[in-house]
């Protein structure tokens, strides 16, 4: 399995502030199914020879197969960025700006009942910076070099199964967009 990393938006005018000063964000939509990530050759390891002439690979996430790893998604360390290795109890420490609730699945998303920022510098961030952030879920998952189609008629060059939750990144952009948000 290799660790991956996706992307989703995130903004500063949901942010509830705890008693206890942290920022809390409720049913906040961490990753979806169904969809092509597009990857960059050097961002797969154990690339198959018959991909490495391309620059971009799609990779395709099956909704059965997100849907079945939603509860790894569940209980994970919220970084500020991916970091460069596992987040582990090792390295908690060094990485935690946060950390998720429990998750379930809905309409092909994969859901947390909610994201709490315990970092004050990360939640200053998060109520000042113009800029919308991003919500970045790192996971390991198993490549299959399959070509296919989506039921929306889009061509991949493979797909994730086995897919296990390690972090969920605060980044500036990444590979989905704004279709799931910290906001409604």
């Amino acid at each position: 399995m290799v660790l991956v990393n996706d992307t989703y938006s995130i903004k500063d005018s949901s942010i509830t502030i705890s008693p206890n000063g942290f920022a809390v964000f409720k049913n906040v939509k961490i990753a979806n199914s169904g969809n092509i990530q597009v990857y960059q050759k050097f961002e797969i390891p154990n690339l198959p020879p018959n991909l490495r002439h391309k620059d971009e690979i799609l990779i395709y996430r099956p909704p059965k197969e997100v849907k079945k790893s939603v509860e790894s998604f569940a209980h994970l360390t919220v970084t500020d960025t991916h970091p460069w290795d596992n987040v582990t109890t090792k390295n908690f420490k060094d990485y935690a700006v946060g950390l998720s609730s429990a998750t379930k699945f809905k309409k092909n998303h994969v859901i947390t009942s909610s994201i709490c920022i315990t970092d004050s510098d990360m939640i200053v961030m998060l109520q000042s910076d113009k800029e919308p952030k991003e919500l970045s879920c790192g996971y390991f998952a198993e490549f299959v070099y399959e070509e296919g189609v989506t039921e929306d008629g889009e061509p991949y060059d493979g797909y994730m199964k086995n897919l296990v939750g390690n972090h969920i990144a605060i980044v500036e952009r990444g590979k989905c967009g704004g279709s799931c948000r910290l906001w409604e």
